[in-house]
């Protein structure tokens, strides 16, 4: 057995996995990837250990019961944050803005979920003291085109919309606002700034080299 997959919470007692990591562990490897995949089941195993002890130490009781899934992931990296985790990173992930059909029944109360999952986590932090360093950034993989289909929804587009929120964000729009009469052949809305050059602003922020990691340089947005 050469591949792992771990799924955990910070409330996981994690004590089958524990049990099974460890009958892995005991089976000699027998290749390079064996040895790679024992290093991310030992690296899983110090992980779990740390997310525990957070987890005993930040109850988070004060955060607001969590609205929706996106909700109860940003309370997991809030007690992550105040419990000294030490990562530079957090992803959450949210799902169901594919309206293909149907957008308007869907897509408000989606809004909503992402809107009241950010406030709660700034808002959290905040009375923390633990907000003067974070910076929550939004990105989808897909936009959507501006015209309608016969379904009442729209298709998948080639432009997007990121938010950026946090005590050190300067306010404002970066980018050309998008003009719905300059749409390209494919009806898309035209692309004024490369995620990359978001990624960009991010990286260096947090005191990286950002052309290594994204292959090439980019000017500075100044949102952060």
């Amino acid at each position: 057995l050469e591949s792992f997959v771990f799924n955990y919470s910070a409330t996981d007692t994690w004590n089958a996995l524990i049990s099974a990591s460890a009958q892995i562990l005991a089976i000699p490897g027998k290749s390079a990837s064996a040895a790679y995949d024992r290093s991310i089941v030992l690296g899983a195993q110090s992980a779990v250990s740390t997310v525990q002890a957070i987890a005993a130490a930040e109850p988070v009781a004060d955060y607001p019961t969590p609205a929706n899934y996106l909700d109860s992931q940003l309370r997991e990296i809030a007690r992550l944050i105040l419990g000294g985790a030490g990562a530079r990173g957090y992803c959450a992930v949210y799902g169901s803005f594919d309206t293909h059909s149907a957008q308007n029944q869907s897509q408000p109360q989606l809004l909503a979920d992402v809107g009241t999952a950010m406030q709660n986590f700034y808002l959290y932090l905040r009375a923390h003291n633990a907000s003067s360093n974070v910076v929550i950034v939004t990105m989808s993989d897909f936009g959507r085109r501006p015209g309608a289909n016969l379904d009442f929804g729209t298709d998948h587009g080639a432009a997007s919309v990121s938010f950026v929120l946090g005590d050190p964000v300067a306010g404002g729009v970066y980018g050309t606002y998008p003009d719905l009469t300059q749409l390209d052949v494919n009806g898309n809305l035209a692309v004024t700034v490369d995620f990359r050059n978001l990624l960009s602003d991010v990286i260096q922020y947090m005191g990286g080299n950002p052309t290594p990691i994204l292959g090439e340089t980019y000017p500075k947005l100044g949102f952060i």
